[in-house]
């Protein structure tokens, strides 16, 4: 035999070993998956799974089912330790599932538009999670243990029902975007301060009317919306904000422009219609690189 026919032997040889390891592990985690969904009620229709190539051992690593009216998961789901991504978007959950705190490598949950009125104790065990949306349900409050969850980098709680958030809120130090409009949000902790990789912060439409004087050490908020609260002023810390590009002000109670906004070099937008401001200063009025809308 020449050399290039003992290549070609051993390749097929690794590719057949290479199936035989990892091809069985593919079906199987289809094959289970199938199984375990079916006893909620679900067909193959009804939702979406994503599996990698070979190389990452072919398990299951993204779930989608939305829109399916389902109220539960089942307790099965425990043996796809490896799910990574789950979607549950516009379902029936009352309760945020237990068997998801149980599945420590995701990193992605979305149980948007559902009716959950609060979260577990156990919602700390997501240590991977970087990415989590619980926006148009029901919450009224968030546990202490959310603030553990010191790899989340996107938290979406818009459209719930939420008045105060956690004094330990600002543990949640790798957070880069907090949206929060439409609650019922009547103060901030102090320890938001601390959020400082914090880039996005939308508090529009909430029922704020003063923010924290730690609102200054979020050196990195670029945008910040805080329109439609009940804002009549904004503490002085609020000028050292240097990185600050957008600010939303529209539909608050605001008597006077506010001073720490004409300290701010990088403003590009500001919005500031419906107050009872009179006067806003000129330095602002005649900026080239500042867009105004009063």
């Amino acid at each position: 035999m020449t050399k290039n026919t003992f290549d070609f032997t051993d390749k097929m040889e690794d590719m057949a070993n290479f199936l035989k390891k990892f091809g069985s592990n593919v079906n199987g985690d289809r094959e289970r998956i199938i199984q375990v969904l079916g006893k909620i009620g679900l067909e193959e229709q009804n939702y979406h799974l994503d599996f990698p190539d070979y190389k990452r051992n072919g398990t299951l690593k993204t779930l989608v089912i939305n829109y399916q009216n389902i109220i539960e998961l089942p307790d099965e789901l425990v043996d796809f330790p490896s799910l990574k991504r789950i979607f549950l978007v516009a379902n029936r959950f009352t309760e945020f599932p237990k068997v998801l705190c149980k599945l420590q490598q995701l990193k992605t949950v979305n149980i948007s538009f559902n009716e959950i009125t609060e979260l577990p104790k156990e919602i700390d065990s997501l240590q991977h999670i970087r990415e989590l949306t619980i926006k148009n349900n029901k919450l009224t409050t968030l546990p202490d243990e959310i603030c553990n969850l010191s790899n989340l980098q996107r938290l979406e709680l818009q459209c719930n029902n939420l008045k105060t958030l956690p004094d330990q809120f600002g543990h949640l130090i790798n957070l880069k975007e907090l949206q929060l409009t439409q609650n019922q949000l009547e103060k901030l902790p102090e320890s938001i301060g601390q959020l400082k990789n914090l880039t996005y912060l939308d508090l529009e439409s909430n029922c704020l009317e003063y923010l924290p004087e730690s609102f200054g050490k979020l050196k990195q908020l670029e945008v910040l919306w805080l329109n439609k609260n009940n804002l009549s002023e904004l503490p002085n810390s609020l000028s050292k904000l240097l990185n600050l590009q957008l600010i939303h002000l529209g539909n608050n109670q605001l008597l006077h422009f506010p001073d720490p906004i004409s300290k701010l070099k990088s403003l590009k937008e500001i919005v500031i219609y419906n107050n009872n401001i009179e006067t806003i200063p000129s330095k602002i009025r005649k900026s080239k690189k500042i867009k105004l809308f009063e």
